[in-house]
C-alpha cells in the first residue's frame, strides 16, 4: 500500500470512527498539545491543552447535563503528553453502562503519556567515557537513554558475572539484618555508603536493602528481612545466597551505566559506543503512577502509549514500594486498558493493583515491556470477574525479579491468549493463600497462552505457578516451552513448566504442550488435580514429579492424595527423570499414558518395574507416539499414533497467543 492510500484509509478511519460517536449520541473532546489551550471548548477546531482540562470538562458536563447516551470520547492528538503529576480519575470521573468514557489517540497518530523529565542541562567529561551533567534536586532511581532503560551502577557486571555469593555462615542475632561476605565484594569506603542497595536474591524472592554500615567482613542494612519467614539472607534452593550491589559510583565501570550522586545533585553517565551524549534524549521518570483510577467505573484507555514512570525504595525497608502501579487500578469497576503500549516504567507492575480488589477489569491487546517488576496484576481478596487477554509482554523484572508476566488472586476471571517471555521469574502466577478449604479463590481460566524463555534468574517457580485450593480453575490450551538454566543460575533446579504448589486443589490440567524445559510438571504438596491430555517433551532435569513433605503446615492426609494423571503423553531424552514419586501418597491414578524413551539405555524408566512397584499405569503403553515433526516442534500426532488407540486426543494449538485485533 503507497502513502496515498495509506493516508486516505486512515482518514477513512477516523471519519468512521467520529460518525459512529455522533450516530450513538455520544459527546467527543479534543486535546492537542502542540495547537490546543485549555481556553477553548474542546472541539476538533478549538482542542484542549491538556487532559487535566479534558477531565474538567467532562465533570461539568455531568454536573449540568449528565453524561450523553452513548457516552463520551476523548481523542488526544499526536505527540507527548509530559506529566509531572498523576492523573487521577475518581468516582465523580465515572461513566455508566450505556455512557462509557474512553480516553483515545486520534486514528493513526501516536501518543505518548509520559512521567518522564527530559535531561537537557549540559554535559562535560568527567573522567574515561563517563560523562557528567548538574540536576539540581531532580531524584530518581531509573534513567532511559535514547529510548531505552539504562543500568543504574552496579558490581558485579551481568551477564558473565551476575553475581555475588555470599559466606555461608550467618550470626542467629543478625540474620535478619546482615550477613557476611567474602572479601573485597563490598567495600566500606565507597562513595555514599548508606545509597549503596544490596540486591540479595533467594530462591524465588529478592530483597532490596539499603547498607547501613560495614564491621570487618559483615554487612549491616538500613531495613531487615521479614520474621517468621523461616529463611534469612542465605536461604536458597539453588546454593548459597546470591546478591549483587546497585547505585555504586565506583561500580560504574561499563558503558551504559550511570550514578546519581544526590547530595551533590550530579547525575554521571557512560555513554553507549556510538551514542552522543549531547543529542542523546535521557529521560528521568518524574512520578511512579502515570493513571490512578480510584473508586471508578466505566472508563477505557484505548492505544495509547504511556511510559516513564518510577518505582521507590522507602526508607528502612527491604522491599519496593507495592502500593503503586504505572496504570493502577483502586476499588474499580468495568475499566478497559486496550491496544496500548505501556513501557519503561517502575514497580510493582505495570497495570493493575495489588491487595486493592477491582471488578470486571479487561487488560486486552496490549504491550507491555521494559518493566521494573511485573506485567499485569489482578491481586485481592475480592477481585472478580477481570479478563487479562492477548497481551504480548516481555523484558520484565528489570528492578524486582520475584515478579510475574500475569499474577492472579481473583475469582472466575480469565488469563489467555497471551504471550510472555523474557522474565527472571514465572510467567503466570494464580495465588490462594490459603492451605485448607473455605476461602473463595475458584473457576478460573488460564488457557491459550504462549510462554517461554521466564525463569531465567530465579528459581522453584514456573511458567505457570499456582498455589491454593482453586476448585473448577483451569489450566488449558497453553503452550510453554525452553524454560532452561542460564549463566545467571547457580544450579539448575527448580524451573517448571507447570507449578502446582503448596496447597493447589483441584485444579483442572489438560491439553497442554511443555517442551525443552528444566521440569515439565511438578505437583508439591497438591491435591485431587487431575493431569489429562498433556504432551511432555524433552525436560532437563524431571519430565515430570510428584513430592510432598509432611510438616505441621502441610498436613499429609490433606495435601498429598487425589491426583490423577490421565491419558498423557511423556517423551523422555538424554538423563532425565521421566516420572518421579518422592512421596508415594501424591499420586491417587496413573493410567492410560504413553511414555517414550528416546534414547537407547535410557536410565531411568522401566515401565513394567513401575507398574509392579506402584500399581499404576496398568494400561499404559511405552512406545513411540509418532509425532509429525519432532525436529521442528511440531508435536501433533500422525494418524497411526498410538497414543490415539489410549484415548489421547489431538491438541489443536492454532489460536494459542494473542490474536489479531
Amino acid at each position: 500500500m503507497d502513502n496515498k492510500r495509506l493516508l486516505l484509509s486512515t482518514l477513512i478511519l477516523a471519519s468512521w470512527i467520529v460518525q459512529q460517536a455522533i450516530g450513538l449520541g455520544a459527546t467527543y473532546y479534543y486535546v492537542d498539545r502542540t495547537n490546543g489551550s485549555d481556553k477553548n471548548p474542546g472541539t476538533m477546531k478549538e482542542p484542549f491543552a491538556t487532559l487535566d482540562n479534558a477531565r474538567t470538562a467532562i465533570r461539568d458536563l455531568k454536573t449540568s447535563t449528565g453524561l450523553p447516551k452513548g457516552g463520551l470520547t476523548v481523542f488526544l492528538r499526536a505527540g507527548i503528553y509530559a506529566r509531572t503529576t498523576t492523573f487521577e480519575l475518581t468516582r465523580g470521573d465515572s461513566g455508566a453502562a450505556d455512557r462509557p468514557i474512553v480516553y483515545r489517540s486520534y486514528p493513526g497518530e501516536h501518543v505518548v503519556i509520559s512521567g518522564g523529565t527530559n535531561v537537557t542541562s549540559p554535559w562535560s567529561r568527567y573522567e574515561n567515557g563517563i560523562y557528567v551533567t548538574h540536576v539540581g534536586d531532580l531524584s530518581f532511581n531509573s534513567l532511559f537513554v535514547n529510548d531505552m532503560r539504562a543500568t543504574r551502577a552496579r558490581e558485579p557486571d551481568p551477564p558473565n558475572e551476575g553475581y555475588y555469593y555470599l559466606v555461608k555462615s550467618v550470626d542467629p542475632e543478625t540474620s535478619l539484618v546482615a550477613f557476611r561476605f567474602n572479601e573485597g565484594d563490598i567495600d566500606p569506603a565507597w562513595h555514599n555508603l548508606r545509597e549503596v542497595e544490596v540486591i540479595s536474591c533467594r530462591s524465588w524472592e529478592q530483597s532490596r536493602c539499603r547498607i547501613d554500615r560495614v564491621e570487618g567482613d559483615q554487612v549491616y542494612f538500613q531495613g531487615s528481612l521479614a520474621e517468621g519467614m523461616g529463611y534469612d539472607w542465605n536461604y536458597s534452593a539453588d546454593g548459597p545466597g546470591r546478591y549483587y550491589v546497585e547505585n555504586v559510583f565506583e561500580g560504574l565501570d561499563t558503558p551504559g551505566e550511570w550514578y546519581l550522586d544526590r547530595q551533590a545533585g550530579d547525575l554521571y553517565y557512560w555513554p553507549l559506543p556510538g551514542e552522543d551524549i549531547h543529542t542523546s534524549e535521557i529521560m528521568a521518570p518524574s512520578i511512579r503512577t502515570i493513571v490512578d483510577i480510584q473508586q471508578s467505573g466505566y472508563i477505557t484507555f484505548s492505544n495509547l502509549t504511556f511510559s516513564h514512570a518510577d518505582w521507590q525504595l522507602p526508607d528502612g525497608e527491604c522491599e519496593t514500594d507495592e502500593s503503586v502501579c504505572a496504570i493502577r487500578f483502586y476499588w474499580a469497576e468495568n475499566c478497559t486498558v486496550e491496544d496500548c503500549v505501556i513501557k519503561h516504567v517502575g514497580v510493582p507492575y505495570a497495570i493493575g493493583c495489588l491487595w486493592i480488589p477491582n471488578k470486571n477489569i479487561t487488560i486486552i491487546g496490549n504491550e507491555i515491556y521494559d518493566i521494573g517488576g511485573g506485567g499485569i496484576t489482578l491481586c485481592a481478596d475480592e477481585t472478580q470477574s477481570c479478563i487479562v487477554s492477548d497481551n504480548i509482554i516481555h523484558d520484565i523484572g528489570q528492578v524486582d525479579k520475584d515478579a510475574a508476566g500475569v499474577y492472579l488472586w481473583a475469582i472466575d476471571s480469565t488469563v489467555s491468549h497471551n504471550r510472555i517471555y523474557n522474565g527472571p521469574y514465572a510467567g503466570i502466577v494464580s495465588l490462594a493463600r490459603n492451605y485448607q478449604d473455605g476461602l473463595p479463590w475458584k473457576e478460573n481460566r488460564i488457557e491459550f497462552n504462549e510462554i517461554h524463555d521466564v525463569m531465567q534468574e530465579l528459581n522453584d517457580g514456573g511458567a505457570i505457578d499456582v498455589t491454593g485450593h482453586q476448585p473448577g480453575t483451569s489450566i488449558q490450551y497453553n503452550k510453554i516451552h525452553d524454560i532452561v538454566t542460564t549463566n545467571m543460575h547457580h544450579t539448575k533446579m527448580y524451573l517448571h513448566g507447570i507449578y502446582l504448589d503448596d496447597g493447589a486443589k483441584e485444579f483442572i490440567v489438560r491439553n497442554n504442550l511443555i517442551y525443552r524445559v528444566d521440569n515439565g510438571l511438578l505437583v508439591h504438596n497438591a491435591p485431587n488435580n487431575l493431569i489429562a491430555n498433556n504432551i511432555f517433551v524433552d525436560a532437563v532435569t524431571w519430565d515430570l514429579a510428584f513430592s510432598g513433605y509432611a510438616a505441621a503446615e502441610y498436613p499429609r492426609d490433606l495435601l498429598q492424595p487425589g491426583n490423577a494423571f490421565i491419558k498423557n503423553i511423556v517423551y523422555a531424552t538424554g538423563n532425565a527423570v521421566l516420572f518421579g514419586v518422592f512421596d508415594e501418597l501424591s499420586v491417587g491414578s496413573s493410567d492410560y499414558n504413553l511414555f517414550y524413551a528416546a534414547d537407547p539405555g535410557y536410565p531411568n524408566w522401566n515401565l513394567e518395574w513401575w507398574k509392579q512397584t506402584y500399581g499404576f499405569d496398568r494400561n499404559s503403553v511405552e512406545a513411540d507416539p509418532l509425532f509429525v515433526d519432532y525436529g521442528n516442534d511440531d508435536f501433533r500426532l500422525q494418524p497411526e499414533s498410538p497414543a490415539l488407540s489410549l484415548g489421547f486426543e489431538q491438541i489443536d494449538l492454532s489460536y494459542v497467543g494473542p490474536r489479531g485485533r
